[in-house]
C-alpha cells in the first residue's frame, strides 16, 4: 500500500493535468510517466479527493495527450 500510495503522490505532482471523468465524477486528471510507464491519478473537481489511479490502455492515453496538445 506505501508504494502504491507514493505512486499515486509522484502523479498528483505532475504538471500535466486535464479535465476528465470517472463516471458521473468530474475529475482533474494528472497524467506522469513513472518508471517509463504512464500513469493517471484523477482527483474530484470539487472536493480534491482522489477518484481513481491507474495505467491508462493505448486510447485512453491517446486522448489525453491530445488533450494536452501533444
Amino acid at each position: 500500500m506505501a508504494e502504491w500510495r507514493s505512486i499515486i503522490e509522484r502523479a498528483a505532482g505532475s504538471s500535466k493535468v486535464i479535465p476528465w471523468s470517472s463516471g458521473s465524477a468530474k475529475t482533474w486528471a494528472y497524467v506522469s510517466r513513472i518508471d517509463g510507464k504512464w500513469f493517471v491519478a484523477q482527483f474530484d473537481r470539487a472536493t480534491g479527493d482522489l477518484v481513481t489511479a491507474f495505467v491508462p490502455n493505448n486510447g485512453q492515453i491517446s486522448a489525453m495527450l491530445r488533450l494536452m496538445g501533444q
